[in-house]
């Protein structure tokens, strides 16, 4: 994004691949390196790009700088763990016998992701937010733009609102037309924090993952997570509500089933 003066990317990608290409687009758009990076999660695949990024100042929340250097440690073990790498291989086999087609696309975009992992894994570096603020923070420039700090997907969620275009950056605390990751999410904060996005009322609203939306996205995602507790607390199988059948990212409905049951076993 120019702020006039500078150039602000939102998050960073997964791998130091995706990022270097995320980094280079905001150099032919802008004419300039990027000066302002900020983490709307600690999520690897928001944040591990971070390192590419050169002398550009990592914005994010304190919450997000422990959790990043604490689980991001881990991540950089694993990869050069060779039963890591050779998971590989076991990822390729379901993705070649999976039939179902938004399945077998859930475990492409997986696979796609842990080859490039592996094969940058002599490259991949963790760094942390070091621009720290609280609450909310203004970008200086001609343009205007603000970080603010939510909660609710993650155990602390930033959003980019640039004020004069009235657009708002979510990050995952909205997703279009994608089954969202619900691991350690507090689903009373993010239903909270979804209101007090549906109230700046954006023009546009950009997801963490899906195609750009309008405010319109943050009732559907409230609904969404109405439906996912339903059929938690329903004890039966985790099979998807209809309406959301053709949702990318399936695999992740049973996952987020399974974490709220035993996040509050009957």
């Amino acid at each position: 994004m120019d702020l006039g003066t500078t150039t602000l990317v939102f998050d960073t990608f997964l791998t130091p691949l995706a990022a270097a290409d995320l980094r280079t687009a905001s150099q032919i758009l802008t004419g300039r390196n990027p000066g302002f990076v900020a983490n709307s999660h600690w999520h690897f695949d928001h944040s591990l790009g971070n390192a590419m990024f050169g002398a550009a100042s990592i914005y994010g929340t304190e919450t997000t700088r422990e959790l990043l250097a604490q689980r991001g440690s881990a991540i950089v073990t694993a990869l050069a763990d060779p039963t890591w790498v050779d998971g590989t291989s076991a990822l390729q086999i379901r993705h070649d016998e999976e039939r179902r087609p938004l399945y077998r696309h859930e475990l492409g975009g997986e696979l796609a992701a842990r080859i490039q992992l592996r094969d940058a894994r002599d490259r991949v570096r963790i760094r942390t937010p070091d621009a720290i603020f609280e609450t909310r923070h203004t970008f200086p420039g001609p343009r205007s733009a603000m970080i603010v700090e939510g909660a609710g997907h993650s155990e602390s969620d930033t959003v980019l609102f640039v004020t004069d275009d009235e657009v708002l950056f979510t990050g995952d605390l909205v997703s279009v037309g994608v089954h969202p990751t619900v691991g350690l999410s507090d689903l009373a904060r993010w239903r909270e924090t979804l209101d007090k996005v549906a109230r700046i009322r954006p023009r546009i609203l950009v997801p963490g993952h899906g195609p750009v939306s309008d405010v319109g996205a943050c009732d559907g995602l409230r609904e969404y997570l109405d439906r996912l507790e339903e059929v938690a607390r329903g004890g039966g199988p985790p099979e998807i509500p209809s309406e959301y059948a053709d949702w990318l990212g399936p695999g992740r409905f049973a996952r987020s089933v399974e974490t709220l049951r035993a996040a509050h076993p009957a």
